[in-house]
């Protein structure tokens, strides 16, 4: 009893909080504001930035802003939410609320267009709605799509910072963090299709996923058949549903922790109850990335170094001047057993598409009737299939999308951005975003979506 005792005590003072920070650098790398303790959207008032305090933050012009058409970033954008941005940027939202059949409570970000086609656009792993509004001018692809005449609504899965909330739990509850990928696929895929679809009175949508958007797509209509009629067509941008050659030597590391007789869960647990990164440290991430990582004091590109190593390199197309207003809120909260499962494909469910291993053997004997849990049939998904990946994705690496692709029965178009240093965090923050991607997704997704 006393060692457990020491134990705890060891996590409770200083080793928990590491870990989530390495992890949080690792995964993504970037800071969030905490999000309110209701269901919603983030808050709708704003703090205007003085002139001092823009000067504190964004530097001296950095000589990557030069020579380019692209508005300089403004620096009040980083204070401001999914809502906020999008009304500054001249184009009408409606935020919505609907509740799942597990009764958590999300939110979705509409850019209406009533009548037109809806696209579902859903964000990757501690991401949320907002971080399809970051580039600059109306290059984003949630703008680009509305521009191309559809009716556009921006997800938020369970957890991040814009979709916390449930009917019984409040956010200090262990019980509200205990879901995983498996939990989004099954119960927040169907209610978004449904809600979508009861709301603009169509029978079908499209859907666009990134990453982890991607995941719980095959996951929930592969698990939930009857919903594939409902969607017809699906743009995977770094789709992951394979990750055995991940390429990350950070996420390989990581991953071997997730063993069953690692601690890595337990570490994350303790402090957080069940919450990966507590809101007291991402709310000190959220004051300190913010200024760090501006090219005028991180002059050395410290941030985008560390990023490279989980995602892949391609200092060419990283916008500096854009991460102060990425970090505005990121990284989304999510839950430790979402986080867990992401890495757990590295090593247990290497080369298979998996749901949930718990660490518990008799729970996947109880919950599966086998230790390890039954692998997915993608030849089972049938949605028409767009799918655009990235050379230098470390996360959704080429081997890992061809054996994907292998598996896709209805698979219609299949592209690798041309850049070969293209990596996976270029699928949302890349400067040529728009010209190298975003273009052929909405030309590709028209066709598909025709009558």
């Amino acid at each position: 009893m006393s060692s457990i005792l020491r134990l705890n005590h060891f996590y409770k003072n200083g080793l928990t909080n590491f870990l989530h920070i390495i992890i949080f650098c690792a995964y993504l790398s970037f800071s969030t504001e905490d999000g309110a303790k209701s269901a919603g959207p983030a808050r709708d008032n704003t703090t205007v930035i003085s002139e001092d305090d823009s000067k504190f933050l964004f530097g001296k012009p950095h000589p990557s802003e030069q020579n380019t058409d692209l508005p300089r970033p403004d620096p009040y954008d980083a204070r401001l939410n999914a809502p906020q941005l999008i009304r500054r940027n001249g184009y009408p939202v409606d935020v919505h609320q609907y509740v799942t059949k597990d009764r958590y409570l999300l939110t979705l970000h509409r850019i209406p267009q009533p009548g037109a086609t809806p696209v579902v656009v859903m964000h990757g792993i501690l991401c949320s709605s907002r971080d399809w509004l970051l580039q600059r001018g109306n290059n984003s692809l949630a703008y680009m799509l509305y521009n191309a005449g559809y009716d556009v609504w921006l997800g938020n899965m369970r957890g991040n910072n814009y979709s916390q909330g449930h009917l019984e739990y409040d956010l200090d509850d262990p019980r509200y963090w205990d879901f995983s990928v498996d939990d989004i696929s099954n119960f927040d895929v169907p209610s978004t299709i449904d809600y979508v679809l009861a709301t603009t009175n169509h029978t079908q949508l499209c859907w666009i996923g990134y990453s982890l958007g991607t995941t719980t797509l095959f996951s929930g209509l592969i698990t939930n058949q009857e919903y594939q009629a409902k969607v017809k067509c699906f743009g995977g941008l770094a789709p992951v549903a394979y990750k055995g050659n991940c390429k990350s030597p950070v996420i390989r590391a990581l991953a071997d922790l997730t063993l069953p007789e690692k601690p890595l869960k337990l570490a994350l647990d303790i402090p957080s109850h069940g919450r990966f990164l507590p809101s007291m440290l991402s709310n000190a991430l959220n004051i300190f990335m913010p200024h760090f990582c501006h090219p005028g004091i991180d002059q050395l590109d410290l941030c985008g170094t560390f990023i490279s190593l989980v995602g892949g390199f391609n200092p060419g197309q990283t916008d500096q001047l854009m991460e102060p207003i990425i970090l505005g809120e990121f990284p989304s909260p999510t839950s430790v057993r979402v986080l867990i499962q992401q890495l757990q494909h590295v090593t247990i469910g290497a080369g298979k598409f998996r749901p949930y291993f718990y660490q518990n053997i008799s729970k996947n004997i109880d919950k599966y009737g086998f230790i390890l849990p039954p692998e997915l049939d993608l030849t089972k998904f049938r949605v028409d299939t767009m799918i655009f990946a990235g050379l230098n994705d470390y996360l959704a690496p080429p081997e890992d999308v061809a054996l994907l692709v292998r598996k896709l029965p209805h698979l219609r178009h299949f592209h690798n951005v041309s850049d070969p240093t293209w990596n996976h965090l270029d699928f949302l923050y890349a400067k040529q975003a728009r010209s190298l991607l975003y273009d052929l997704v909405i030309e590709r997704l028209m066709e598909c979506s025709l009558p």
